[in-house]
């Protein structure tokens, strides 16, 4: 049930930071700016799973498309969020990219990159090291259909594979246009590339979790890449979270409580994070390099097309 209840706090929380803290948050063109919420499953299971699998310690989580409740779920606070969306000085990137979601190495959160199959490399990258240190600890990434129909994405999943990687890949199967619909499942490109896929529909989140454990587990005992195939049914989200909650037992009661005390912790970290100091122009503007590498002899390097 505690696992329940934080899903469902971080749902709230969700709703709270997309509706109401973005509203109160003026864009560079004086529009409010506006934090998308994004799909709840596959994403906040799998952050859920790698967090309580390790308990945030050492693993490393990311997803292309920020989700608040996924971070909310793999251990961020609301201040760690509305610092970076209200771009203070007391945010990871202090005050630079406002509006996204931060790098947080120390929480072991790497930061959204829109670009399909840039994260891919980016997360090999960090799997690679992980195993070379010979650490038990996971990379685990969240993508959809756009990052996997990138060259990039597929290279950088081929050399997880070959390297044996502890690298798990829940990529959410949302068939949108003709293009998709034109994709190889996951499932049909395990046996050419060699990894294992876990298969799972999204209007089932205890499913999703159960398979992201699984394969969490797998990666960290050595077993190389695990890719969780998570089929977009009905288009699920919050609604099937709340309903598979109530048959789990939580009465009308306990959620209705659960909400309200997400709505008092979101009012208050606005409230603490708006007295936090905004950063002054000189943090934001690019860093000196050293008198060392100024004084070093410029090198034109020769072009052949020059």
């Amino acid at each position: 049930m505690d696992l329940l209840r934080t899903y469902l706090r971080a749902q709230a929380l969700e709703v709270l930071l997309a509706r109401e803290a973005a509203g109160r948050l003026p864009g560079a063109d004086g529009e409010p700016r506006r934090l998308e919420s994004r799909p709840l499953i596959p994403a906040l299971p799998a952050a859920g799973a790698l967090r309580f699998g390790s308990h945030a310690e050492g693993d490393l989580f990311s997803i292309r498309v920020g989700s608040p409740a996924a971070a909310l779920a793999f251990g961020a606070t609301p201040e760690v969020l509305l610092r970076q969306v209200l771009a203070r000085d007391t945010a990871p990137a202090q005050g630079r990219d406002p509006g996204g979601f931060p790098t947080d190495w120390d929480r072991g959160w790497v930061g959204p990159v829109p670009l399909p199959g840039a994260l891919m490399e980016v997360m090999t990258g960090i799997a690679m090291a992980l195993r070379l240190k010979e650490e038990p600890r996971v990379a685990l990434l969240v993508d959809d259909t756009a990052g996997s129909g990138s060259g990039d994405w597929h290279e950088g999943l081929n050399l997880a594979v070959v390297r044996k990687a502890p690298l798990v890949v829940v990529n959410h199967d949302r068939r949108s246009g003709t293009l998709d619909a034109g994709m190889a499942t996951m499932a049909d490109r395990a046996e050419a590339y060699g990894f294992r896929v876990w298969s799972v529909e999204d209007s089932d989140p205890w499913g999703v979790l159960e398979a992201c454990r699984q394969a969490v587990a797998a990666a960290r005992s050595g077993e190389g890449v695990q890719v969780v195939d998570v089929r977009s049914g009905s288009d699920a989200g919050p609604d099937h979270l709340i309903s598979k909650l109530r048959e789990e037992g939580m009465d009308a009661a306990t959620l209705a409580a659960l909400q309200e005390a997400a709505r008092r912790e979101m009012a208050g970290a606005l409230e603490r994070v708006a007295e936090e100091p905004e950063p002054g122009l000189e943090a934001l503007a690019a860093p000196t390099p050293p008198t060392e590498l100024l004084d070093l002899p410029t090198v034109r390097t020769p072009r052949p097309w020059s």
